[in-house]
């Protein structure tokens, strides 16, 4: 399950864009098990201060599916495919000024016999808050996660996998 965002405007104004969220896990009446990401794309410029910095945001949002899942809803709609050569790839055309937040919403169903989730961002981009919760396949979620790096989110084992924190001191 991966997310890239690009800024498809001349300014810099990526570095005041926040993303945070929840990724509800259940499990349908006939086994399959149901995601549900609600995230929430902040724009935290100042709208009093350079424009080249904080000023109008647009973006083009992706989110990489699991090969194989279903789309049960998304909010909003996502852009017609011809913009993504990718199958798995839902793509969002969103337009953000400072103080400004949008919410996207994607409910989607994981091919039987998935027994991991890869969380994967993108790298460069704002660490995301995310919330982890739900229950499926005897594993129930509550958990606060930073997304730093990609996690692993084992459904077999209950457990969030994500690697240490890397360095940043000169070797």
């Amino acid at each position: 399950l991966g997310l890239t965002l690009a800024n498809i405007v001349g300014n810099k104004a990526s570095h005041n864009l926040t993303l945070a969220g929840e990724l509800h896990i259940a499990q349908t009446a006939d086994g399959t098990t149901r995601l549900t990401w609600d995230l929430l794309l902040t724009h935290h410029g100042n709208p009093g201060g350079n424009q080249f910095y904080n000023g109008f945001h647009r973006t083009w949002l992706a989110l990489y599916l699991p090969t194989g899942s279903t789309v049960v809803h998304s909010d909003p709609e996502p852009t017609p495919p011809p913009i993504s050569d990718d199958p798995r790839a839902l793509g969002y055309h969103l337009e953000l000024y400072s103080g400004e937040s949008l919410r996207l919403r994607v409910t989607f169903d994981l091919p039987a016999g998935t027994d991991s989730l890869r969380l994967r961002r993108q790298p460069g981009a704002n660490p995301i808050a995310l919330r982890l919760s739900g229950v499926s396949n005897g594993c129930a979620f509550n958990e606060e996660l930073e997304l730093a790096q990609d996690a692993l989110l084992d459904l077999t084992t209950c457990e969030v996998q994500q690697p240490a924190p890397r360095s940043t001191e000169q070797r």
